[in-house]
């Protein structure tokens, strides 16, 4: 049987998330992660949560939490990149915002030599089917599936929103009749789907990896505490998340104008968060040395995506206040009747 014809409340998922310490594949690394496996019948496992040590320095730890000292002393991604592969066996991967995940996961896998061709299922994607409401951050799928999220900055307490949100797609999916992996497409083909002609890892395939006994969970207590600023978490996310394909619709330009007043980030905010998204693509390209036409598209879809949304480089020394922002909002509402 295909994965294609796996029944979808009995499939077996695996369920990731990351945290990195940019946007740049390649460049930026994965210094966290977390994977849930989710069986049939069973309650969801927490199969692998640590912070892992990237081998550069980190940035932006009022949003992740992770300080240099806490990573240091973390495993690498190549010594745990053998418990990941464990958890994918057998298993559909999940996560949040597919596209990101799969290009920093890859680019890991590939430095290691490992060719990794997998089924991936996105719950974000499957969100967007249900609500018709695209590219939704994590927090806010979960509250339009019925449930709060844990409004976390851990690995693990995102990928097990994600496990708790894919069980209330797939129960959601069931009952409209679409009751196998396959017919995960609704009306519209999605990138993912092209996964699902891929079979999950086999079992016992380790392709070499040395184990290390060493893990820093966050979620245990076993590293120290957080201190971030959920405020400027929760909308880095939904950054990420609109800036996936560099391009900003209406829709999420107002959204994400909103977002700024409901969680009452001040204007210096906004402008921290903007400057430091451009900051890591230019740092990225200096540490290469070169700058390519791809990297100065990149970088022009990048500033007037920011710019869009309240402030870029280039804009005017001040931050908009959040007042402005509502102005904004208000000035492109239709009046009412």
């Amino acid at each position: 049987m295909t994965v294609r014809e796996w029944e979808l409340r009995q499939s077996r998922f695996a369920i990731v998330n990351i945290k990195t310490t940019g946007l740049t594949p390649g460049y930026d690394r994965i210094c966290e992660i977390a994977v849930v496996v989710a069986e049939p019948g069973d309650a969801l496992r927490l199969a692998l949560d640590t912070i892992v040590d990237p081998e550069r320095a980190l940035a932006g730890a009022e949003v992740h939490g992770i300080k240099n000292d806490h990573a240091r002393s973390s495993p690498t991604f190549d010594e745990v990149g053998i418990d990941l592969l464990r958890a994918l066996q057998g298993r559909i991967l999940v996560s949040h915002n597919l596209g990101y995940l799969r290009r920093f996961l890859w680019v890991e896998f590939n430095r290691l030599g490992i060719p990794i061709d997998i089924p991936c299922v996105d719950t974000m994607t499957l969100t967007s089917m249900l609500t018709r409401k695209t590219n939704q951050p994590l927090f806010e799928a979960c509250e339009a599936m019925g449930f709060e999220a844990q409004l976390s900055p851990f690995a693990a307490a995102g990928a097990l929103d994600t496990a708790k949100l894919l069980r209330a797609l797939t129960a959601r999916l069931t009952r409209m009749g679409l009751t196998s992996v396959g017919q995960l497409r609704g009306k519209q083909r999605h990138a993912f789907q092209q996964t699902l002609s891929f079979e999950p890892l086999p079992k016992g395939l380790c392709y070499g990896l040395d184990e290390s006994i060493i893990r820093r969970s966050r979620q245990n207590g076993n590293a120290p505490p957080s201190n971030v600023n959920m405020a400027l978490a929760l909308y880095w996310e939904a950054l990420l998340v609109a800036l996936d394909d560099m391009v900003i619709t209406e829709q999420e330009r107002r959204h994400l104008l909103a977002l700024q007043r409901e969680l009452e980030l001040t204007g210096d905010a906004v402008y921290m968060l903007h400057a430091r998204m451009f900051a890591g693509s230019l740092v990225a390209m200096i540490d290469r040395n070169a700058c390519t036409e791809e990297d100065r598209e990149h970088l022009s879809s990048l500033r007037l995506c920011l710019s869009t949304l309240g402030w870029s480089p280039g804009d005017e020394p001040s931050p908009p206040t959040l007042d402005q922002a509502a102005d904004t909002l208000n000035a492109d509402r239709p009046p009412t009747p």
